[in-house]
Formats: structure tokens, C-alpha cells, sequence
């Protein structure tokens, strides 16, 4: 799960995090915010649920750096 942390206009996932979840083997990412590559998502053997297609990189707004706590997506927090 990823958290747009109110930033839903920025992408909050590319090349780099995706390519980590397909290695990782994980069943999907949810997104309350952007992520970019849809054409690239195809290829990947995981599930996506995104709010839109981002182009721009977040990264200068946004920075992840929290894993395993609780995560507001789209007003509903799951821990």
C-alpha cells in the first residue's frame, strides 16, 4: 500500500519500486496517488490499483520512507 500523503497529483512509483515488487514476488500495490510506466505495469506478474497515471516524478516532492505502520488511502486507514 502506498500513501499519497495528500500529494495525489505526483507519482508515487516507478521503474525502480516496481521492478522491486515483481522481485519480490508481492501480490499487488494499491495507491492512492499516481504511478507512472502503465505501459511497463502490464508486464509485471502482480496486481495495480493506482488513482491515475502519473508522469512527472514525485520525488522532489515526495520521499518514502516509512514501511510496516498503518496508511491512510483514501480516507481509510489500514494497519
Amino acid at each position: 500500500m502506498l500513501s499519497s500523503g495528500g500529494y495525489t497529483d505526483v507519482s508515487h512509483g516507478g521503474r525502480t519500486k516496481l521492478t522491486r515488487v515483481d522481485s519480490a514476488r508481492l501480490a499487488g500495490i494499491l495507491a492512492d496517488g499516481g504511478l507512472r510506466g502503465f505501459g511497463q505495469l502490464r508486464g509485471y506478474g502482480f496486481a495495480t490499483w493506482c488513482a491515475r497515471e502519473a508522469v512527472p516524478c514525485g520525488g522532489d516532492t515526495v520521499m518514502p520512507y516509512m514501511f510496516g505502520v498503518a496508511v491512510d488511502v483514501s480516507g481509510v486507514c489500514e494497519p
